[in-house]
């Protein structure tokens, strides 16, 4: 019923990762993984935005890099973090991690201490 949004980069959405494993939940809590680079100005929704990009992307030092980690979103399809949250009906935040309700499809939260205590 849970799914998990991360970018391994990310020190809170490490938190709520151990939680995850510690606690035995990696079969009970899909997970997807965020592209370690945000946006550039240059993207449709703008710059500054955790995507996924499985595909990788040219960095700024010209390479093209791919993180074999980093999935697409496997619950709603969407290209940025930013797109979740509107689905969900909330326009003004773009931060993971976000613990993700997939039968009510709304975000529970994306505070990722107070996800590790409602995992616990």
């Amino acid at each position: 019923r849970y799914h998990l949004y991360v970018a391994y980069n990310c020190p809170w959405c490490h938190r709520a990762l151990l939680a995850i494993s510690m606690l035995g939940l990696e079969d009970i809590i899909t997970v997807d993984v965020l592209y370690p680079n945000r946006s550039g100005d240059d993207e449709p929704l703008g710059g500054n935005l955790w995507k996924f990009c499985p595909q990788g992307q040219v960095g700024l030092n010209g390479k093209h890099r791919i993180f074999p980690e980093c999935t697409v979103d496997t619950v709603l399809g969407k290209d940025y973090v930013k797109q979740v949250y509107e689905h969900a009906g909330i326009m003004d935040q773009k931060s993971v991690p976000i613990l993700f309700d997939k039968e009510t499809k709304t975000v529970v939260s994306n505070e990722s201490a107070e996800i590790v205590r409602m995992l616990g």
